[in-house]
């Protein structure tokens, strides 16, 4: 009993101990460094109108999309917007995804990753720390960000799924979104750069054809990126 408490006492002690040291890396929020002039400032409160303004944020880019998000689910709004982030990939706009793993809600598998890493698009994942980890499993990263060009962001308490836009035929949370156009954009697309390139953030390996549902799994991922009447319907 003694020995299993003192083992117990042992791996609470080093995992809290690791927790520090791949904490110590991790850059600060980019609100506690803006300090270059002005920016246009908007709430968003609707979630029709916060999903909206996203693609058109998406459309108008140019050059680079950087998208960080708590929870990105593979229902409609997850349809609607990676779909439109293809697009974007399409037209030559550089797109990068960085993704939680927290494992009670994660949904974004690796399938979806095959899925679009043909066009170009790079998905990371957050902490895929496994639950054995006491302490590290629990740090998370529940920022929510999208960046375009360093000209436009949109941050604040949305994640991407449908109970975040109005679209859930069973609950929908009332939220607001903070949408920037300034020079601050520019230190929240380097704030993600940060997250993106640390070594908490794994680079992902791309599911082959020794898993054992491997077909259908990755055929659920293609069908994902297809065009459906619903989808039609709510764009």
């Amino acid at each position: 009993m003694k020995f299993a408490l003192f083992v117990f006492l042992f791996v609470l002690t080093f995992s809290a101990w690791s927790q520090a040291l791949l904490s110590d890396g991790i850059p600060h929020p980019y609100y506690a460094k803006q300090d270059q002039g002005e920016n246009e400032v908007m709430s968003i409160n609707d979630g029709m109108a916060a999903l909206q303004l996203r693609l058109e944020m998406i459309r108008r880019a140019e050059k680079t999309i950087e998208v960080e998000y708590f929870i990105f689910n593979a229902d409609l709004a997850g349809k609607i917007i990676l779909r439109e982030l293809v697009r974007a990939a399409e037209r030559g706009v550089k797109v990068r995804i960085l993704i939680d793993k927290s494992k009670p809600i994660f949904v974004f598998n690796e399938y979806y990753v095959k899925a679009i890493s043909k066009y170009g698009i790079e998905v990371r994942y957050y902490n895929k720390a496994p639950l054995v980890r006491i302490s590290t499993v629990q740090f998370r990263n529940h920022r929510k960000l999208i960046t375009i060009d360093d000209k436009e962001a949109m941050t604040g308490g949305r994640n991407i799924g449908d109970d975040y836009f109005d679209l859930s035929d069973h609950f929908n949370f009332h939220d607001t979104d903070i949408y920037v156009r300034g020079p601050i954009v520019k230190i929240m697309r380097e704030s993600f750069d940060a997250y993106f390139e640390h070594k908490i953030s794994e680079r992902i390996k791309l599911p082959e054809e020794t898993n054992k549902n491997f077909e259908e799994k990755t055929a659920e991922a293609s069908a994902f990126l297809e065009e459906t009447p619903e989808e039609t319907a709510a764009r």
